[in-house]
């Protein structure tokens, strides 16, 4: 479990859960203030090739430039499995508002917690 402190203005950068260290399914609390996550789909890295071969980890055949924006509204749970874990990234941008339907929402302080569990290969501890 991770527990992170977002103010106004700060974002967090596109990414993929790490695939190698974290098995399938991820779920996020978003408390505190509405924001929207984006995603967008991802291409294969060089950890993807190291993952277990029977992840579904692959290629994207989404176009880059597609964005699919979410609304999280303060108690609002997002679980991310299989093609929403794998093969598409997901951020929120650095700024203090956003737009959702043609209206403007102003960023507070807002909590994430982030569940996750450890694959039997990715302990965090080194030996």
């Amino acid at each position: 479990m991770i527990a992170n402190r977002y103010t106004p203005g700060q974002g967090i950068v596109d990414h993929v859960d790490l695939v190698a260290r974290f098995e399938d399914g991820v779920a996020v609390a978003s408390f505190g203030s509405c924001v929207v996550m984006e995603f967008r789909p991802r291409t294969r890295t060089s950890e993807d090739a190291a993952a277990a071969a029977g992840s579904s980890s692959s290629s994207s055949s989404h176009p880059r430039d597609v964005v699919v924006p979410v609304l999280l509204r303060p108690g609002d749970v997002i679980c991310l499995t299989g093609d929403a874990r794998y093969r598409w990234m997901h951020g929120i941008p650095a700024r203090t508002e956003d737009w959702w339907e043609g209206a403007a929402i102003a960023r507070r302080e807002r909590v994430s917690i982030t569940l996750r569990k450890l694959t039997l290969n990715g302990s965090l501890l080194t030996y």
